[in-house]
């Protein structure tokens, strides 16, 4: 008990001291007193206590929180820092992948307009073949008429000759001249 909790009772054991008759109306109002005095000294103590409790409290909950703050705030730099890296090595992957797939699409653009100009190619020679072979069968019929013409000449002269033979055996067969067969040759490549 603190100084303050004792001197009230100290007041009391000396007034008791010096009386020799008590009346119960003093004792009563003594004891009254006593408790009330007592009452504040303890409640003044039992504040005092709560107030240092109550600021040791405060104390540990601000350091606490001083401490957590730092620490989230430390984790979420952190996290933060963690975030934006991630993000800019996902966009860098985006990126690049997107140039690998624009390049591979420009590639295979390429190599449609490549194969579009073959085929135009393919056809152009398609067709310069078609107009070559009906220009090579025109001049195969013409050359199979001239054939069958100099068939016909043959087999006519053959019978000619054949006849006269038969007729008189004395004639004598006299080759076609060079320049005749020529001439033929050259009226039937120039239809």
């Amino acid at each position: 008990m603190s100084s303050l909790g004792i001197s009230p009772f100290l007041d009391f054991t000396g007034l008791l001291m010096f009386v020799e008759k008590f009346s119960i109306y003093l004792v009563i109002g003594a004891t009254f007193y006593f408790s009330r005095t007592t009452k504040q000294d303890i409640d003044a103590k039992h504040n005092s206590d709560l107030s240092t409790r109550d600021t040791m409290f405060n104390e540990i909950l601000a350091n606490r929180d001083a401490r957590l703050t730092t620490e989230l705030a430390d984790r979420d730099a952190r996290f933060v820092t963690e975030l934006t890296d991630y993000r800019a090595k996902f966009n860098a992957e985006l990126t690049s992948r997107d140039e690998k797939f624009t390049a591979e699409v420009q590639r295979i653009f390429t190599m449609l307009n490549t194969s579009a100009a073959k085929f135009g190619e393919i056809e152009q020679v398609l067709q310069t073949y078609h107009n070559n072979f009906g220009r090579v069968a025109t001049e195969f019929e013409s050359i199979n008429g001239g054939i069958s013409t100099l068939q016909n000449e043959i087999n006519r002269y053959y019978a000619v000759v054949q006849a006269r033979s038969v007729v008189s055996p004395e004639i004598r067969i006299e080759p076609i001249e060079e320049v005749e067969l020529q001439d033929n040759n050259s009226s039937s490549s120039d239809q």
